[in-house]
């Protein structure tokens, strides 16, 4: 599991108010938005190919103690690509914040172009998608083991995805691409659903190559920190 970054205003004084110091997440939510003034959206990410671990926040100021205010956006761990820009592009729709100038605000310089090329094209997966609609992110893992070489490889994310059939398409692109190029190397293979696997013979669980598809929903509400 990927950490969050460490937020850059940690120590700052925070909002004291009743709603927040005690409240329900749904007070805590309603307060943050009556109340919120100099509202931004924060991004922090290593890049776009592979952004994990990264931070996604709308803060602010209390209008009426005058502390910090800031929501933390819970998104899938595994993202990358389109799906990562697809998923933000999401959580700005939700909270009325979609504006071209503010969603390109959220990258470094160097990484804005692709994130307005991505905003550009008609068929974005975004833009189908109904802010009422559960949303779920279809993402391609690769793994690897064998235990016997002592060979642990961290998994790979080769692509995230808000549309299942996409995703499956990919897999079996990959799985295609898979098979050429371990030729020789596994006796056997299983697919089972959105999972194909190559391993030895009787050594299924510590000498395998995996690629499968993982989903995760993304969260209907934020985190409020106080």
């Amino acid at each position: 599991m990927c950490l969050k970054p460490e937020c850059p205003h940690k120590g700052e004084r925070m909002c004291s108010c009743e709603p927040i110091a005690g409240g329900s997440p749904r007070a805590k939510a309603i307060h943050m938005f009556q109340n919120i003034t100099d509202f931004k959206m924060e991004l922090d990410y290593k890049t776009l190919e592979a952004p994990a671990p990264y931070r996604f926040c709308v803060s602010g100021s209390c209008k009426m103690c005058g502390g910090r205010l800031c929501l933390s956006v819970d998104l899938p761990e595994y993202l990358c690509g389109d799906g990562f820009l697809a998923v933000l592009h999401y959580h700005m729709k939700r909270l009325h914040m979609d504006t071209p100038k503010r969603f390109a605000g959220l990258f470094r310089e160097e990484d804005r172009p692709a994130a307005m090329d991505w905003l550009a094209r008609k068929d974005h997966p975004a833009s189908g998608v109904k802010q009422s609609e559960p949303v779920t992110v279809y993402t391609l893992i690769q793994t690897s083991v064998d235990v016997e070489q002592a060979l642990f490889p961290a998994s790979v994310v080769l692509g995230s995805y808000l549309s299942v059939q996409q995703a499956q398409e990919k897999l079996a692109e990959q799985i295609s691409a898979a098979k050429k190029s371990l030729e020789g190397q596994y006796e056997d293979e299983l697919r089972l659903g959105n999972r194909w696997e190559a391993y030895r013979d009787a050594h299924a669980g510590i000498c395998f190559f995996r690629l499968e598809i993982l989903a995760s929903e993304l969260e209907k509400e934020g985190n409020v920190n106080a």
